[in-house]
């Protein structure tokens, strides 16, 4: 945990132990080691938001983003969000050694730019903008033709690693440097 964070309101802090059990019981959308740290998306808080008709963000590295979209197949747009510049990663990182390894992934991350489907740029003290920028992407999305309101209950059916959706609305996946927006999901 950063000094400033909170559990229960910037994530929910469990111990390895425990996460390791959440990951045995299938409790979990996607997980992944990141940076020496497990980081992974409790389907229960999933399930919970969905069942309020919210459209949900939820932060996922690429590895998350490769995950969400062979389970979600062309059922999700993604959006890709860079930084401006490396500049931006300096005040991100605690150590020396964190700044090399964050420019590094960085740049292998944005070789993966071509799989999705739209781009978004965070201009440094501009995150305002980029927000707006996403909420258009998401609202465009909703309007698409052939997008309409699907009824699932995928846990009824079986317990898949998407199975979250008691009803199916829209639901906006925020990735670390990405975006998934779900359309629609058929098993």
């Amino acid at each position: 945990m950063r000094p400033g964070e909170v559990d229960g309101k910037d994530y929910y802090f469990e111990s390895k132990d425990q996460f390791l059990k959440m990951i045995e019981r299938d409790e979990l959308l996607e997980y992944a080691l990141v940076y020496g740290d497990y980081k992974g998306i409790p389907k229960k808080q999933i399930r919970e938001y969905m069942g309020k008709g919210c459209d949900i963000v939820l932060r996922v590295d690429i590895q998350g983003a490769e995950t969400l979209r062979r389970i979600l197949r062309n059922s999700a747009e993604f959006v890709f969000l860079v930084v401006e510049n490396e500049l931006a990663l300096v005040e991100r990182a605690d150590s020396r050694d964190e700044l090399l390894v964050r420019i590094a992934m960085a740049r292998e991350e944005v070789k993966n730019v071509r799989n999705f489907d739209y781009v978004v740029v965070n201009v440094e003290g501009k995150l305002e903008n980029a927000v707006k920028l996403v909420e258009s992407i998401i609202d465009a999305e909703k309007a698409r033709f052939g997008r309409g309101m699907l009824l699932f209950d995928l846990f009824c059916c079986q317990e898949v690693v998407l199975c979250i959706f008691v009803f199916f609305r829209r639901i906006v996946f925020y990735l670390f440097i990405y975006f998934v927006f779900i359309q629609s999901f058929v098993l």
